[in-house]
């Protein structure tokens, strides 16, 4: 007969838990995670096999990460998240800001702004917000326009420059 309790290795200590139960079959749901999972593997040995990626993951001190191989795979597992578009301070004109609060958990390599507006006034624009991690997933947020400034021209798509990119680090 198998045992209970397995005895496993972790940071150091030795923890003691009951022994996992395994169905056999797989369902949809767990083939997935499992597939992301070897993925994540996969990405992860690949950072750490190049000096210079393994010492931008390289964990502090404090960190809850063990490892750079581990926060590489946290990297991987987790998409960047869009917190916030302010758009208050956008009356139409290059060069007026959008504020964009965007974090992930380790960084954020690309923000690309488009803009799309049905007619010339400024109610109803569409700015459409993409954001893009390391590993290179991207997450899109939209915001609609609400208020009531009024625009010279007829807005069409563009991408709008992000010189003044600030890196929040929590």
């Amino acid at each position: 007969m198998p045992p209970r309790a397995i005895l496993s290795s972790y940071r150091g200590s030795v923890v003691m838990s009951n022994r996992p139960k395994k169905s056999g079959v797989l369902t949809p749901q767990q083939t997935v995670a499992k597939s992301r999972f070897l993925r994540a593997v996969q990405y992860a040995k690949r950072q750490i096999a190049d000096a210079i990626t393994k010492a931008e993951y390289q964990p502090s001190p404090n960190s809850r990460f063990p490892s750079a191989y581990s926060r590489a795979m946290a990297d991987y597992l987790s998409a960047p998240v869009v917190h916030n578009i302010d758009a208050s301070r956008y009356g139409g004109a290059v060069g007026d800001e959008i504020l964009i609060i965007a974090i992930d958990d380790f960084k954020v390599t690309v923000v690309h702004v488009s803009i799309f507006g049905a007619n010339s006034i400024l109610p109803g624009t569409k700015i459409l917000v993409t954001v893009r991690d390391k590993p290179g997933f991207s997450v899109s947020s939209r915001f609609f326009m609400s208020c009531c400034l009024r625009l010279s021209g007829f807005i069409t798509r563009m991408s709008l420059p992000c010189p003044r990119i600030r890196e929040v680090n929590s």
